[in-house]
């Protein structure tokens, strides 16, 4: 089976990209999922270092920690984006120059969530922000 994944809005392409629900293609996308939340639990735990950081020294280490964990998201996002939609140089170029931040990683959950099969919802209190 497959997923039809479209990605007009994003990068411009007006045909939805169908992905192979394949083995591989959820270990991928377990993978990012896996990466992204042990990312944000070190963020976290850094962030909250660095608010207790005694010296400024300390402080400048842990942010530049921070910084490279941040790179090494992006870097894995775009990774991610890349192989499972199978993206030529010149849609990869677009992901690195002209998209942002928050727009790389919406469509990377976009992607992931339709993978899994499940859909993102608006958060609320109790966390519950995603819908089998």
């Amino acid at each position: 089976m497959a997923v039809l994944i479209n990605v007009k809005e994003e990068l411009g392409i007006s045909k939805p990209i169908k992905v192979k629900e394949s083995n591989a293609n959820m270990r991928k996308t377990l993978q990012f999922q896996k990466e992204m939340a042990r990312l944000q639990v070190e963020q976290e735990k850094l962030q909250g270092r660095a608010d207790k950081s005694k010296s400024d020294a300390q402080a400048a280490q842990l942010m530049s920690n921070m910084f490279d964990m941040m790179m090494k998201m992006l870097d894995n996002v775009q990774v991610y984006i890349v192989e499972i939609l199978h993206l030529d140089e010149e849609k990869q170029d677009y992901i690195e120059e002209e998209m942002d931040f928050n727009e790389t990683m919406d469509l990377a959950n976009k992607i992931s969530g339709k993978i899994m099969k499940v859909e993102p919802t608006d958060a609320t209190e109790e966390g519950d922000d995603l819908k089998a």
